[in-house]
């Protein structure tokens, strides 16, 4: 049997095989970001600001159970540009 396959904010197509549940999937992406740290002329700290991009390393396709961790039985498809 193949293993279904949805896009992000679809509904969880099976149950969690651990507890058996819906309770919901999640995802973890790895990502670049870069923070910014601003210091006065003494040396001393400011302030500091993330900045406003994200670069992605990889967007993952595999979903983990909401509620135990574990994996889900299901893939998820990425879009370029995703609303969450």
């Amino acid at each position: 049997m193949k293993m279904p396959s949805i896009y992000v904010n679809d509904p969880q197509p099976v149950p969690c095989d651990v507890c058996g549940d819906f309770m919901g999937y999640k995802y973890s992406d790895m990502i670049h970001h870069h923070y910014t740290s601003m210091h006065l002329p003494d040396g001393s700290y400011e302030m500091g600001a993330y900045d406003d991009g994200n670069n992605y390393y990889r967007k993952s396709s595999t979903p983990f159970c909401y509620s135990c961790n574990a994996k889900l039985k299901f893939k998820l498809i990425r879009k370029q540009q995703e609303s969450v």
